[in-house]
């Protein structure tokens, strides 16, 4: 009876969990994995013993899902400030109101400021989804880099055997240079979506200014307006510093 080789696909084991479904936990996920997915990628006695095999080039998913959960603690540096702003601007809009006709400039632009704590939050919330989708595609390309490395270590058997095993290896590649494509996809796009996020936090800034401006003229209520604009820009700049740490997360992606 002729040897058979039992061929391994990944792209058909290639489906996320249920656990990673989820932004939250595609990302725990990859906290999890970061160090087992190093061990992946470490050379192997032949690679140590044959310099060309070594040279060869590798998925890098350790430091791929490094980013990822870089990226992730950063959006939530941005989150959390977002959610005080919403919450101050609405407290905001009822002490104008208090202080009546004289504060009515700065109930507005707290509203503003409260939509823009809206928007902002919700490219935060397109943000962690786009790192869980990252998640599944890089678990995808550590499954296809094992497999493929153990190909390489099977070698080139003679016969049907050898030739069931090319095939096996070309499905592989295949499948490897379509998640790396979808990847590159995903990680521009990220790129994108942080870019975007720089001209609504000056929309931001600005509208903290005019607020404190608008606090002068408050009357009775002036400094009671006055000291809540202060934590408005106070809170805004912290988005901004978090924003730079997002920035720089994510430097390299669109390449």
């Amino acid at each position: 009876m002729p040897a058979t080789v039992r061929t391994v696909d990944s792209s058909s084991q290639a489906a996320p969990s249920r656990r990673a479904a989820s932004p939250r936990g595609a990302v725990a996920l990859a906290r999890n994995s970061v160090v087992a997915v190093g061990d992946e990628f470490a050379p192997s006695e032949d690679e140590r013993a044959s310099p060309e095999r070594a040279r060869k080039p590798r998925n890098n998913g350790a430091a791929e899902l490094h980013r990822i959960v870089r990226v992730n603690e950063q959006i939530k540096d941005v989150v959390r400030p977002a959610f005080r702003i919403s919450i101050m601007a609405l407290n905001a809009i009822l002490l104008a109101r208090r202080a009546g006709d004289a504060a009515r400039g700065f109930g507005v632009l707290s509203g503003e400021l409260r939509r823009f704590a809206g928007e902002l939050s919700q490219n935060m919330e397109a943000l962690r989804q786009l790192t869980a989708t990252s998640v599944i595609a890089v678990t995808a390309l550590v499954k296809d880099g094992r497999y493929l490395a153990i190909i390489d270590r099977v070698g080139q058997p003679d016969g049907a055997i050898g030739e069931q095993v090319e095939q096996v290896r070309l499905r592989q590649q295949r499948a490897n240079e379509r998640r790396l494509g979808e990847l590159k996809q995903m990680r521009s796009a990220l790129a994108q979506l942080v870019g975007d996020l720089r001209p609504l936090v000056q929309l931001g800034i600005v509208l903290a200014r005019l607020a404190r401006v608008e606090a002068a003229y408050g009357g009775a209520f002036a400094q009671s307006l006055t000291q809540v604009s202060a934590e408005f820009s106070r809170t805004i700049e912290q988005i901004e510093a978090a924003l730079v740490g997002l920035t720089k997360a994510t430097e390299g992606a669109r390449g």
